[in-house]
Order: structure tokens, then sequence, then C-alpha cells
């Protein structure tokens, strides 16, 4: 009796088997059962989540399961709302804008590139996430006093 065995995801599936000209479920004797939901989710532990984790203990904050949805964020943390974004790649002219920034920084400086859109007055930033970390506990730690003058003022 020769069997073969396909796993996928949630389910061990036997391809065919037959003992005496019948189709089987078994496996060497063994019967086949769904893999449980359990294991799938320890034995499949996403990158996503991983990142989520690194960003959550980085940040000093605790990642938020998909499951316990307390909030729309990823990571629960006192100071900032952090929703984890985790692509395989990212678009190289943004990787690029920062190596420019990071290229003309003096050494005290931390590396920004602040990004704006056509008729909008929104500003985003892109800097190092280590770097932003560091700039809020300086900030927290000096309290008013670290926050520039113009501080979310106009032009």
């Amino acid at each position: 009796m020769g069997v073969s065995m396909k796993t996928t995801v949630g389910q061990a599936t036997p391809a065919k088997c037959s003992v005496n000209g019948k189709v089987c479920n078994q496996a060497n004797g063994r019967k086949i059962t769904r893999i449980t939901v359990r294991y799938q989710i320890d034995f499949m532990d996403k990158n996503w989540k991983r990142f989520e984790r690194r960003v959550a203990h980085r940040a000093g904050g605790r990642r938020i399961s998909v499951a316990d949805r307390e909030t729309d964020l990823d990571v629960e943390h006192p100071y900032l709302g952090i929703e984890c974004k985790y692509r395989e790649k990212l678009s190289q002219y943004l990787k690029d804008w920062y190596k420019q920034a990071e290229d003309g920084s003096k050494d005290a400086q931390v590396p920004v590139v602040a990004i704006g859109e056509k008729n909008s007055s929104r500003i985003y930033a892109l800097l190092d996430f280590d770097d932003l970390i560091m700039l809020l506990v300086h900030a927290v730690d000096e309290g008013d006093e670290a926050l520039p003058i113009n501080y979310g003022g106009t032009d």
C-alpha cells in the first residue's frame, strides 16, 4: 500500500490510497485529521504580526491583537497612534528621498522627509522610527520646553 501525503494549511489530505481496491482515508494505519486552528495559528505566525510586535516593543507600547480589536490601530501607546504597514518592498523613491535627507543631515540632526500633496495643507513626515522614539522621549522628558515655539503654527 503506497500513500503519498499532501499537506495544506488547515488540512492534511491524502492522495488516493487503496486497500483491497477500496479508497481509504488512512496513511500507514493512521487516521488523517484536520490540523487544528490553534496549531495553524502557532505555525503560521505571519511576518506582519512579528513586525507589529517589533514596532510595539521598540516604541514601548503593546500590540493589539486583531481578534481583540480594541481600536483600529495596531499598537497601543500613550503618545503615538501607531498603525503598522508591512510590505515586501517599499517604493524606491521613498528610500531615495530618505537617503537624500540622511546624506544632507549633520551629525546632531535627525533626517526627515516632509511630504506634501498638491491642493492639500497636510504635511507628512518620513523619518526613521528609532529617531521618532528618541525625539518623543526627549520631548516628554523636557516637557513643554522641548517643543518648538511655532509647533502647530502657521507659515
